[in-house]
């Protein structure tokens, strides 16, 4: 069905564009008049979200200007989450970048060598 949107011809007869997306916008109605069963938890939050948004689904097909994915919103963010990533530790609160330096801290500092367990043979 999103393949079938994204393949409405915005250069030819209004009408035809029109009748097209009515036509998906039914289909995804039909979808969502039958749930699924409650079993299949994944499924039915899907099933909850796809209601809650539905609005939203195809705002590409009325709105000429919005795009029908989000891949430049995506790309212009990938920058700054790669530098998130990389200088701030994942998920780590506070008390753990500390324990971490106080780990650091109690090394012996004359030879940083002696804590590893090395063997001469």
């Amino acid at each position: 069905m999103l393949y079938d949107a994204m393949e409405i011809d915005d250069n030819g007869h209004i009408e035809k564009q029109n009748a097209q997306r009515d036509q998906i916008v039914q289909r995804l109605q039909k979808l969502l008049e039958r749930p699924p069963e409650k079993k299949h938890k994944e499924l039915h939050t899907f099933y909850k979200r796809m209601r809650r948004e539905r609005q939203n689904l195809f705002t590409f097909l009325f709105i000429k200007d919005v795009p029908p994915d989000n891949n430049a919103s995506e790309r212009a963010i990938r920058n700054v989450k790669v530098k998130q990533k990389t200088c701030l530790p994942a998920r780590a609160g506070i008390g753990t970048v500390q324990k971490r330096k106080g780990q650091h801290g109690t090394l012996p500092r004359s030879d940083p060598l002696s804590i590893l367990p090395l063997k001469m043979v």
